[in-house]
């Protein structure tokens, strides 16, 4: 563990902060990677079904899915 001598709700409330400051912090400055839209755009011309898969938190991948709309 890397805080060894935190109770389970210590790091949990500690994760829960981290991962709100990553939100509020990444708002405006996110950035689709070079040639997203095209793929994406290209899959629906064709219909071919695409998925947004993340190891994140889920509030963090909603919420990086809401801001690259």
């Amino acid at each position: 563990r890397l805080f060894p001598t935190w109770t389970s709700d210590q790091v949990n409330t500690m994760a829960a902060e981290k991962e709100r400051q990553f939100r509020e912090r990444a708002g405006g400055s996110l950035l689709p990677l070079p040639g997203l839209y095209d793929l994406m755009n290209e899959a629906k011309r064709r219909n071919i079904r695409i998925a947004a898969v993340s190891n994140a938190p889920r509030l963090n991948a909603l919420f990086l899915i809401d801001h690259l709309k």
